[in-house]
């Protein structure tokens, strides 16, 4: 750690606001010139150094949660930026250091060797082979994200510029660019047996390789665990005590010009998520901003977070195998500082301002925090959930969505919305927080159906077999899953009631999984004098269809006199599409470990586009709950194909009493 020196106290700029000067020395002495407060009400902060030298400028309110407010050059050894919200805030306190420039490294990746995985509500899980046999797990609990998506992970065999001169001890990238996780996932690297764990540390970057940095990591006995909150590439390698000093002060690219608390971070959110942007433009403006705060706020907790477990770990004795609890606790309890300071204090101004896409990045940093200290041991309750606004904010949301739909902003992007806004409290455990009631009253704002409703499908079907005998263990495995969950987004209706001939839309998420493998493991004695005293062959093969997205589902129905009804459907992905896109991925894995030593390692996997089918609504018949509600069940199970699948429909409908 650089050691701070205190140079300069109690600089009175205005009335509202007292500035504490800190200069942070490194190698050469940094000198701040006096601050100016410009008539735009900013201020000013100048500092010298070496010519060409690298600084950064760093800000708190409390003098214990640091951010950085911007890097740069020093020309001609004078470095000036503007603090544009100062002002904002009744004290503030300044420190700047000198800093190594941010670094970008080279990425080679190998596409051959990619394993492409579901991820749903339910989780996810996925297992890719390194051309060397190292193995890279990737899991993602379940309520991990709130919509399903396909997770890619691609092998990468190179890094140029990395700066450990040992090089990585494996690296994988994850992809999309565009991932969206709620809670941290976990990458687990397994470890070789004979290196010196004391060394480990492991970095991210961007999916090009810029944006390199240290990030938080727990080594355990045979493997080294990865918190995983955002894409990009991961992995870890083996660093001295100087070559971690300098990668704990390279600068994470770009700076920040903060707003005030009420406006804080952002990131990439769907529009699913953020209610109504294009007639509430500030809030979305507040929780973007919002975002990139607590992003950049984040990334350099990480790497300080990183930089205290390496050095702890170099100062253990000689046969260290992992982290400690004691070693861990005190990186957990600053995690918790930085949510009470940083995140807990905004849920109150969202709520205050009904700030529905705030919210939304806030839920996902909490559920990142918590889930990252869960995986670095943390078992105390620093995050309180059931004491956030969540179900206020949900209300929001419904609100802002409906008003702008009353405003002209009418379509199927609003239902969707207001769709994601039920998954979202289902995701949450909120229960009924927004009713279905208050949701139909937005539909009927977005939308001028005769009919609303929802409509799901839930299909599924395993088997799993193992064969073992006289050193062979062979297993086989078959999983078949796929969801569908929608709600009208429009409707069309002929006759007259009791008659009626109804066409329904339902747009909605989709996802898939279709998974078959076969797993080999044989193993036998050496003969004496061998190098090896047992051989072994392990021969892992699976084929994996996936898909997730948005697509439609049409459903026919046909009331009768009576009181009865007909309705059957089938997907309608496109005009002229019935199934929806889908990635078919191939693995086949080999590794032999011979008597003689004459190892090998085969390890090849393929990745093609496919389609995904949601199956059709057979001929089901019913009777109508009173003369506008059409809802029930369907079971059907088809035992004709291995495993046999089973598949359930469920559906409700209510016919809008305003149409003749």
């Amino acid at each position: 750690m650089k050691p701070f020196h205190f140079v300069r106290l109690g600089l009175l700029v205005s009335a509202a606001l007292s500035l504490l000067i800190l200069d942070k020395l490194a190698a050469q002495q940094i000198r701040f010139r006096p601050p100016v407060l410009l008539s735009n009400r900013a201020v000013e902060l100048s500092l010298t150094g070496t010519v060409a030298g690298s600084y950064a400028f760093e800000m708190s309110s409390n003098l214990s949660s640091w951010l950085l407010l911007s890097n740069g050059i020093a020309t001609n050894s004078l470095l000036t930026i503007q603090h544009q919200g100062a002002t904002n805030y009744p004290r503030l306190f300044y420190r700047a250091h000198s800093t190594v420039p941010p670094l970008t490294v080279g990425v080679q990746r190998d596409t051959n060797v990619t394993v492409t995985t579901l991820v749903s509500i339910g989780g996810g899980h996925g297992v890719l082979y390194g051309r060397d046999g190292t193995r890279f797990t990737l899991t993602l609990a379940s309520n991990s994200t709130p919509d399903p998506q396909i997770i890619t992970v691609k092998l990468v065999t190179n890094l140029t510029s990395l700066p450990f001169a040992r090089g990585a001890l494996g690296t994988i990238l994850i992809e999309p660019t565009n991932l969206v996780l709620w809670g941290a996932a976990t990458l687990e690297i397994d470890l070789a047996t004979n290196i010196d764990k004391r060394e480990i540390i492991s970095f991210r970057a961007n999916r090009d390789g810029s944006g390199f940095q240290i990030t938080p990591d727990r080594v355990r006995t045979n493997r080294v665990v990865i918190p995983i909150t955002q894409s990009g590439i991961y992995g870890s390698a083996l660093a001295t005590a100087a070559e971690l000093a300098n990668a704990a002060v390279i600068e994470i690219a770009g700076g920040l010009s903060f707003a005030p608390l009420a406006f804080t971070p952002g990131f990439k959110i769907k529009p699913a998520f953020i209610g109504a942007p294009e007639c509430f433009p500030a809030k979305q403006q507040a929780a973007d901003a919002a975002r990139s705060q607590l992003d950049r706020a984040l990334a350099e907790k990480s790497r300080q977070i990183e930089a205290a477990l390496g050095a702890l770990r170099h100062s253990q004795p000689p046969g260290f195998t992992e982290d400690t609890l004691s070693m861990l606790t005190p990186i957990t309890d600053d995690l918790c500082t930085f949510y009470t300071s940083m995140i807990l204090p905004r849920w109150a101004n969202a709520a205050a301002t009904c700030n529905c896409p705030l919210g939304a990045v806030l839920m996902e940093f909490t559920l990142k925090m918590d889930r990252e200290r869960q995986l670095l041991g943390a078992s105390d309750q620093c995050i309180n959930m059931e004491a956030l606004p969540i179900c206020a904010l949900l209300h929001c949301c419904m609100a802002d969505i409906r008003s702008c739909c009353e405003m002209g902003f009418k379509g199927s992007t609003k239902v969707a919305a207001i769709r994601a806004i039920l998954r979202e409290q289902s995701l949450l455990d909120y229960g009924d927080c927004v009713t279905f009631a208050e949701a139909k009253v937005a539909v009927n704002a977005c939308s001028s159906n005769a009919w609303t409703g929802t409509f799901s499908i839930i299909e599924s079907g395993r088997t799993n077999s193992t064969d073992s005998a006289n050193g062979h263990v062979i297993t086989d495995s078959v999983e078949y899953n796929a969801t569908f969950d929608g709600m009208t987004v429009d409707s069309a209706e002929t006759g007259s009631l009791p008659s009626l001939q109804v066409q329904i839309n339902f747009a909605g998420t989709q996802s898939g999984r279709d998974f078959t493998s076969k797993s080999i493991l044989l193993s036998g004695t050496c003969p004496p004098g061998s190098q090896r005293g047992g051989s072994s062959s392990t021969q892992f093969d699976s084929q994996e269809r996936v898909t997730a997205g948005e697509t439609t589902y049409q459903v026919n129905l046909i009331t009768q006199p009576g009181g009865t009804f007909l309705i059957f459907g089938n997907q309608i992905h496109s005009a002229t599409n019935l199934s929806a896109p889908a990635t078919y991925n191939v693995v086949a894995y080999k590794q032999t470990l011979s008597c003689n030593g004459s190892d090998s390692t085969v390890n090849n996997s393929t990745t093609s586009p496919s389609s995904f089918s949601a199956v059709p609504l057979p001929f089901t018949t019913g009777t109508m709950t009173g003369s506008n509600i059409v809802s029930g069940t369907s079971t059907v199970v088809d035992t004709g194909i291995t495993p046999s699948r089973t598949y359930l429909f469920k559906w409700y409908f209510e016919r809008n009493a305003t149409v003749p």
